[in-house]
């Protein structure tokens, strides 16, 4: 099993953001909400992109609380 570390550097996250935002908005955003969430890392990896273009939010159900947790979209 391999093990992975956390970026702890705010530089490099920063540079991450940087670097998605100007090549791919859907990465860009998938990735905010997985850094930023708090979210498990089971719930993470069954997000995906829907086809709902126009939407702000997007809706997830936890799978270990079954709690529906809702975040907004916004990038500038």
């Amino acid at each position: 099993m391999k093990f992975l570390q956390p970026i702890t550097d705010n530089e490099t996250v920063n540079g991450i953001k940087e670097y998605l935002r100007n090549s791919c908005i859907r990465k860009y955003l998938l990735f905010c909400i997985r850094i930023y969430s708090g979210l498990r890392v089971s719930d993470k990896l069954s997000l995906q992109v829907g086809a709902d273009r126009g939407k702000s939010h997007i809706s997830i159900r936890e799978s270990s609380t079954k709690k529906a947790r809702k975040f907004i979209i916004h990038y500038s």
